[in-house]
């Protein structure tokens, strides 16, 4: 079943990442990436997490946000992190999923 309401982080350019609840609907996710939403699995966990980022956002010239090194890949634009269940719905990130979603940022990544 599809929850109304999501717990996820936030990492938008310029700023460290944050938590935040939203709405699990297109446009929300839309809105924090400014556009086509593309998600990428995380790949330090072994539990179903997931990046959302702009598809198009290197095209488009958007600002740079991280260094992700696990990729060796520049991440641009506002991107948000989820978790996913085997049905293929987006669901909250457990206060574990955060935390290691956020050591992970800020340790192994280069900011802007």
């Amino acid at each position: 079943m599809k929850d109304l309401a999501i717990k996820v982080v936030v990492k938008k350019v310029g700023e460290k990442p944050h938590i935040k609840v939203i709405n699990n609907d297109i446009g929300e996710l839309i809105r924090i990436v400014g556009g086509y939403v593309e998600l990428v699995r995380v790949p330090f966990s072994k539990d179903n997490l997931y990046m959302g980022c702009n598809e198009t956002g290197k095209i488009h010239n958007l600002p740079f946000n991280f260094y992700e090194p696990a990729r060796s890949d520049m991440i641009v634009g506002n991107v948000f992190f989820t978790a996913g269940d085997y049905d293929g719905n987006l669901i909250d990130l457990t206060d574990e999923q955060i935390k290691a979603i956020k050591s992970y940022l800020e340790t192994n990544t280069l900011w802007n």
